[in-house]
């Protein structure tokens, strides 16, 4: 079993299935001893139930230092969960695809140096509406993050 896995997570804000989150989340973890989530600051749909599955699988996750602005930090030993945040409040509508380029910037430069491929992986909640969601992919492919489409 490898030691860690990298997930990116992106999808609709208004992705209802939490038990699918929840059912990929769980396999890929599942091939590692630990994990560290990437994951937007949405309070709603695909960021808010795998930030729902981290909290629910590592309970003991307390607020860690973050080095990076608008990232914020959730460790349990060797788990990580790191939330990008949006901020909309200075930015406006180009919030979402600097907070994009963070999160899949983060992913890249983390899994380039401490993974193989094989233990990184990219998802995407995706129902066909969403151009946060396309926005995200767009901005890991252009990063040749590797990832996968998980239908609703």
């Amino acid at each position: 079993m490898a030691h860690t896995i990298s997930i990116a997570v992106t999808g609709e804000r208004d992705f209802a299935a939490t038990h699918v989150v929840h059912r990929e989340l769980d396999a890929i973890a599942a091939q590692a001893e630990h994990v560290v989530l990437f994951v937007g600051d949405c309070e709603t749909g695909s960021d808010k139930h795998a930030r729902d599955w981290f909290h629910r699988r590592y309970p003991a996750a307390a607020p860690a230092e973050s080095k990076q602005p608008l990232t914020r930090i959730w460790r349990d030993g060797y788990d990580v969960l790191a939330v990008f945040v949006a901020d909309w409040e200075r930015l406006d509508l180009a919030a979402g695809p600097e907070r994009n380029g963070r999160l899949a910037r983060s992913f890249n430069k983390f899994s380039s140096k401490e993974q193989a491929s094989d233990l990184r992986k990219a998802i995407a909640f995706y129902t066909g509406h969403g151009k946060g969601t396309i926005d995200c992919i767009k901005q890991m492919a252009k990063l040749k993050c590797r990832g996968e489409w998980v239908p609703a």
